[in-house]
């Protein structure tokens, strides 16, 4: 009896030693991003800082293994895109305090992206993701760093076997496609009303 429950725990390990994190990259495509019905002439920044950059996630993916990527890393040029077609100047800032630097005294309001995703796979036998969400949580501050007004804008993807086999990633970039795609019509849903 013990030898059989030794094979079993033996097996277990073997399985979860075997599970892993897979880099993918959710980088989307963002040729839709540049056409705007609004034009603002304004100059705004955004800060993605170096430890966001930095920031390496891992969510679940199927047959047991995970995924890992750089949310704010794939998404900072998607941001600066969405941003960039509705207003006439886009800033990237490292930190804040950028805000004291004489370079940044036209900038007009500064946006902060907090970016939270999550993946799922319906599949026992593929680790790729079947399905991703992303989630870009944002406050927008006036030159002296007071909140205008915040919001949050959601994204998902999915895709299939038949569809990822060369693209591992791509129920993410749909996703981060997505929620970029809801991140600019609100930020020209809110430049309207000004």
């Amino acid at each position: 009896m013990s030898r059989i429950l030794m094979r079993l725990a033996a097996a277990g390990l073997a399985l979860l030693l075997g599970a892993c994190a897979h880099p993918i990259s959710i980088t989307p495509d963002t040729a839709s991003l540049t056409d705007s019905r609004v034009q603002v002439k304004k100059s705004v920044a955004y800060v993605i800082s170096d430890a966001d950059r930095a920031q390496e996630v891992t969510t679940p993916g199927g047959g047991g293994d995970s995924v890992r990527y750089y949310p704010y890393r794939e998404l900072e040029s998607g941001i600066f895109q969405a941003l960039s077609a509705v207003y006439s100047r886009v800033t990237l800032w490292r930190s804040g305090s950028e805000r004291q630097a004489p370079a940044s005294k036209d900038v007009a309001l500064v946006f902060v992206p907090k970016v939270t995703t999550g993946s799922s796979s319906s599949s026992i036998v593929t680790w790729p993701p079947t399905s991703f969400f992303v989630t870009i949580a944002y406050e927008v501050q006036d030159a002296a760093g007071r909140t205008v007004y915040t919001n949050q804008v959601l994204g998902r993807g999915a895709a299939e076997y038949e569809e990822f086999k060369g693209d591992f990633g791509l129920a993410g970039k749909r996703a981060t496609g997505d929620v970029l795609r809801n991140f600019k019509a609100q930020v020209e849903g809110a430049a309207e009303l000004k």
